[in-house]
């Protein structure tokens, strides 16, 4: 259902310590793939806008396939 309402995910992690940093990330990624899930989102910092002093970074959405965010895990 999520899907199907233009829901997206992203991933994010809970450890507790560096030991535990992605632990289950292989896990999530195959069960995203088993529910149709194509691409993951992030952000990606855009260029700074305004001038003397007030510049404020922009952040915009990009999307990331499951195999190229699998291939750069390893």
């Amino acid at each position: 259902a999520w899907l199907e309402m233009g829901g997206r995910f992203t991933f994010s992690d809970d450890s507790h310590g560096i030991a535990q940093v992605a632990t289950n990330y292989k896990r999530n990624l195959d069960y995203l793939e088993s529910l149709g899930v194509k691409e993951v989102y992030t952000f990606e910092r855009g260029p700074v806008e305004g001038v003397n002093g007030d510049a404020k970074a922009t952040l915009r959405e990009k999307g990331v396939s499951l195999a190229t965010f699998r291939e750069n895990f390893k």
